[in-house]
C-alpha cells in the first residue's frame, strides 16, 4: 500500500521531467524578434556616422486616395474612406539617427492630487541604447510574471 502511495506521489513528477516544458523566446519589447537576436543585416550601428542602418522588408500597404464625412452620427462624424488602394513598398535599408529630442517635465501643478499637470517642459537630447534585454519565459507563462532567463544583448557594429 504505501508503494502505490509513493508511486502515485512520484507520477506527475516524473511525467513532467519525461515531457518537460517548452521554452520559447518572447520579449516585452515588440521590436525584437521572436528569435531573440538581430543579425548584422537587420540591424546594426554605425559609430563614425552615429546612426543605426535599419533593413525595412518588403510590405504591402493600404492608402486612402479620397475621403468623405458621415454626418449619420449628429455629434462626431467620421472620417470614410472611398477610394482604397493597394501599395507595394520595395525591400530596402534606412538609416536613423542614434539621438533623438524628448520632451521633459520640470515643474508641475499639483492643485489636483490625483491628476498633477506640466506646467514647464524643455527639450532634452537623448540617445537609444545600444542594448536590448530579452527575456525568455515557459511557454505556459501567458502573464509574462517569471522569465526563466534575462540576458543583455548588444546590436553589432557595421563593418
Amino acid at each position: 500500500m504505501k508503494f502505490i502511495i509513493a508511486l502515485m506521489l512520484l507520477a506527475p513528477g516524473l511525467a513532467s521531467a519525461y515531457y518537460g516544458e517548452t521554452v520559447l523566446n518572447r520579449t516585452i519589447n515588440p521590436y525584437v524578434p521572436k528569435q531573440g537576436t538581430f543579425t548584422k543585416d537587420a540591424l546594426c550601428y554605425m559609430a563614425e556616422a552615429n546612426a543605426f542602418r535599419v533593413f525595412v522588408p518588403a510590405h504591402k500597404e493600404t492608402v486612402c486616395e479620397s475621403y468623405r464625412w458621415d454626418h449619420s452620427d449628429s455629434k462626431y462624424p467620421k472620417k470614410i474612406c472611398v477610394k482604397p488602394k493597394r501599395v507595394s513598398y520595395p525591400a530596402k535599408y534606412i538609416t536613423a539617427s542614434r539621438d533623438y529630442v524628448q520632451e521633459v517635465c520640470i515643474k508641475w501643478n499639483r492643485d489636483d492630487s490625483t491628476r498633477p499637470r506640466c506646467v514647464k517642459s524643455v527639450e532634452q537630447i537623448k540617445k537609444y541604447p545600444l542594448e536590448y534585454t530579452q527575456s525568455v519565459y515557459e511557454m505556459s507563462d501567458y502573464r509574462h510574471e517569471r522569465p526563466r532567463s534575462v540576458k543583455t544583448k548588444t546590436i553589432a557594429n557595421c563593418n
